[in-house]
């Protein structure tokens, strides 16, 4: 209790030190008056159940459940846990011509197409199991509200240095589950442009087959898109680059809002034309969110791509809770003959297993767990994996290597009473992320100039106009690391637990909930960062996360397209159509916000006060990519882990299809280009097998 009440007097002091918001100072010292006792008897119970296990499910949480009518082909819970759950009876001593590790967004697209061969048989391994918070799955802008429940990995970041305080640790949430991330991102349905895949084409390698015209009918085979279901602006017409055809509903956010609206006229009024179908030939504009749903509901990977065909190929055959231990690799790398024969996976009553692959090994696990699977499999940097007593079967030093993500930081404002209840009534029926634009900042014309080639828009720019309690304390979290900023280095922790709890009161109190009733937001994502990080084994348990170090905003340049959006964004709120929505900054930073100090304060901020607010807030939009980077035949060891087959290099019978072979990641939202990338593996492999 000393500890506590050490650090509780801290936390008083650099408040009232730094005149923080007193809105939440004076929370915060009611929680501390009101519920201590009440906290302190929850908080030893809690962990004493951490400690001896006993909070710990028996089995999946959510083995049972079934998600709600978005699922248009549902499955009763008694056959979902028949069919799903891995069992040694299901797969011991079974053979598979293809094993794919993974569910989630390019892994349920794979397995869809390998089995349309009824001849092929398909295994398709997810660690996680069935959602059981269905309603929070099944609608995008309650994405919030998974965090840090059993759909999520709950990663984090290594220490950044660059960023504020030095060494903050960054959250990176990340799908666990039938479905992966797919089932708590915003659903944006955002392809990428044509330059990125022509530069993936030409520049780095990949061949004609990855150009924009080699993928174009890879994306159209995934979408069911009509003229009505885009912006109500358009021309009626859908383009020949969009597929109508497809398992996948894509959809502009409807009702139409009137923030966003404003978001777009106020675009327009300082020059960004309006683009109806950013999906088409162009980018560049703005316009309406396209979103992967069906009438306001989540579509994701798993109930769009394999809850239809359920029963009707019994060729595939799904096993949810295992977690893959290792890829089985035969033979030795001095003799050439390398070839991986299965998969070693653990199942839910620990009892491991190895399951065999006649043909190929697919990992689909995403930008963090694919090169983590493929160290603990001895495939990797020579040196490092022998700090872990990991055998070495083919040294590639590249895995894990080139980490990209698109950082994020949001310009929040509180919005006028009146606004704010004209607001509310058309936001239960809308998702969160109604308005996009895709803009070019100097910083990448400049590169333009350098490269003497086109480069896509590098800054998202998106009106956000609904928040949940999630958001608040993800805020309050965020606050706490300008305070105490090793709190977050052991999230297991007694200190973590104690914050963690005193956020979620103060996010559930009445008067932050009519606060994120009035705040409306503008969203900003660098689409083009230059930064490379990485991600390195922690150690060989399979269940023990890896090291990622994201390395946001290293490369000065990243900085500086971020910069330059902040003020974009400063004028926009200057024009007729959104200035009406500035009634005061929101201050959901803490100790790093210019915001604390009012409107006009941001307004007139200082380069060095917008830097300490960049630096202090900037964060993930979950698009982990590049870490098995696929390039020609011929690239180096030390730069590329996979073919433009999307083979892993040395290794007969081993793949990767997900977002970690892309060269650089793409200027959009990844998930869109992790299910083309599902399905162009799908296309490769019938070509080379003849299927």
């Amino acid at each position: 209790m000393d500890l506590y009440h050490s650090k509780i007097s801290q936390f008083k002091t650099h408040l009232q030190t730094v005149n923080s918001e007193k809105l939440v100072f004076n929370l915060f010292k009611a929680y501390v008056a009101w519920h201590l006792l009440r906290y302190t008897v929850r908080t030893v119970r809690g962990v004493t159940k951490y400690l001896t296990g006993s909070n710990k499910p028996k089995g999946h949480p959510g083995t049972k459940a079934v998600r709600e009518s978005s699922h248009r082909h549902a499955v009763s819970p008694n056959e979902f846990e028949e069919r799903f759950i891995a069992t040694k009876e299901r797969l011991n001593g079974k053979d598979f011509d293809f094993v794919i590790v993974g569910a989630g967004s390019a892994g349920c697209v794979l397995a869809r197409k390998l089995s349309e061969n009824p001849k092929v048989r398909v295994l398709l391994i997810e660690a996680g199991g069935e959602p059981q918070n269905a309603a929070d799955v099944s609608t995008p802008h309650k994405m919030l509200n998974l965090w840090r429940s059993e759909v999520d990995w709950q990663f984090q970041t290594v220490p950044q240095p660059q960023l504020l305080p030095a060494g903050r640790i960054v959250d990176l949430e990340r799908g666990k589950g039938l479905g992966g991330s797919s089932l708590l991102n915003y659903g944006m349905w955002v392809r990428g442009t044509k330059e990125d895949f022509d530069r993936w084409a030409t520049e780095y390698k990949c061949g004609a087959e990855w150009s924009y015209e080699g993928v174009l009918e890879n994306f159209k085979n995934l979408e069911s898109v009509c003229p009505s279901s885009l912006d109500p602006r358009a021309s009626g017409q859908v383009t020949k680059e969009r597929g109508t055809e497809g398992p996948l509903e894509v959809r502009a956010t409807y009702p139409p809002l009137p923030e966003v609206d404003n978001f777009i006229g106020a675009l327009n009024h300082v020059g960004i034309p309006s683009n109806p179908d950013y999906n088409g030939p162009v980018q560049f504009g703005c316009g309406y969110t396209q979103t992967s749903s069906f009438k306001g509901r989540r579509c994701d990977a798993f109930n769009t791509f394999i809850e239809p065909i359920l029963g009707l190929r019994p060729n595939l055959t799904i096993a949810s809770e295992a977690l893959v231990r290792k890829v089985v690799i035969d033979g030795e790398a001095s003799k050439g003959n390398l070839k991986a024969t299965g998969i070693e996976l653990e199942l839910r009553t620990g009892e491991i297993l190895v399951v065999k692959a006649t043909r190929e090994v697919v990992l689909s696990a995403g930008g963090i767990a694919s090169p983590q699977i493929l160290m603990l499999s001895g495939v990797g940097d020579s040196a490092e994996l022998k700090k872990f007593g990991i055998e070495t079967k083919c040294h590639i030093p590249a895995v894990g290597k080139h980490l990209q993500d698109h950082p994020v930081l949001f310009v929040p404002v509180l919005v006028p009473e009146t606004i704010a209840s004209q607001m509310s009534k058309v936001r239960a029926a809308n998702y969160g992320l109604p308005g996009t634009a895709f803009i070019k900042s100097p910083v990448a014309e400049n590169r333009e100039k350098l490269a003497k080639s086109k480069h896509s828009p590098d800054l998202e720019v998106i009106s956000l106009s609904q928040f949940h309690t999630s958001l608040a304390v993800k805020a309050f979290l965020g606050m706490m690391d300008g305070i105490l900023p090793s709190y977050k280095r052991n999230p297991n922790g007694l200190l973590y637990r104690t914050i963690l709890h005193i956020g979620e009161t103060l996010g559930k109190s009445e008067t932050i909930l009519r606060q994120l009733e009035r705040t409306y937001a503008i969203a900003l994502v660098n689409h083009a960062p230059q930064s490379r990080g990485s991600v390195r084994l922690a150690s060989k348990n399979p269940y023990h996360a890896p090291l990622i170090d994201t390395a946001f905003l290293k490369d000065s340049s990243d900085f500086e397209t971020l910069l330059w959006g902040v003020k974009f964004v400063r004028e926009l709120f200057k024009t007729p159509q959104l200035a009406p929505y500035v009634g005061d900054m929101r201050d959901m930073y803490g100790i790093h916000s210019v915001f604390k100090q009012g409107k006009e304060a941001f307004f007139n901020a200082t380069d060095d006060q917008l830097r300490t607010f960049i630096l202090g807030t900037v964060s993930t939009t979950w698009h982990y990519s590049c870490t098995t980077k696929m390039g020609s035949d011929d690239a180096s060891l030390d730069d590329c882990v996979c073919t433009n087959q999307l083979k892993v290099r040395e290794i007969k019978g081993l793949r990767v299809a997900d977002c970690s072979v892309m060269p650089f990641v793409v200027s959009a939202n990844t998930n869109a280009t992790a299910m083309m990338i599902g399905d162009k593996c799908g296309e490769l492999i019938y070509r080379e097998y003849g299927f």
